[in-house]
C-alpha cells in the first residue's frame, strides 16, 4: 500500500511541475518574441536534468518518474528550441542590418 501511495504522490508532483511550464510554452507560441528573452542554457540544462531523472526513474522502476521525466524533457526541449529559433532569427536580422549599414549587398 505504501508504494502505491508513493507512486500517486509521484504522479501528483510530476503533473504539478509539468503543468507549471505549460503557460510559458503557450505564451511563446502566441508571441515568439517572448522566447527571445528566455535563457537557452537554462532550458537545455532543464532538459538534460529531466533526461537524467528519466534514467534514474528507469533504474528504480518508478512509473511516475519515467512518465514525467520524459514529458518534462520534451517540454524543456520545446522551450529551448523556441528560444534558439527566435534568438537565431533575431541575430540574423541584426547581422543583415549591419551589412546594410556598411553598404554590403545581400547575396
Amino acid at each position: 500500500m505504501e508504494m502505491e501511495f508513493i507512486e500517486i504522490l509521484g504522479f501528483a508532483a510530476g503533473a504539478t511541475t509539468l503543468v507549471s511550464s505549460v503557460p510559458q510554452l503557450i505564451a511563446n507560441l502566441r508571441n515568439q518574441e517572448l522566447a527571445r528573452g528566455q535563457s537557452l542554457s537554462r532550458n537545455c540544462l532543464q532538459s538534460a536534468g529531466n533526461a537524467l531523472w528519466f534514467v534514474y526513474g528507469a533504474s528504480v522502476g518508478s512509473a511516475s518518474m519515467l512518465t514525467f521525466a520524459a514529458l518534462g524533457c520534451l517540454m524543456a526541449s520545446c522551450l529551448a528550441l523556441q528560444a534558439y529559433l527566435v534568438q537565431q532569427k533575431s541575430a540574423g536580422r541584426e547581422y543583415g542590418q549591419k551589412l546594410t549599414e556598411i553598404g554590403v549587398a545581400a547575396a
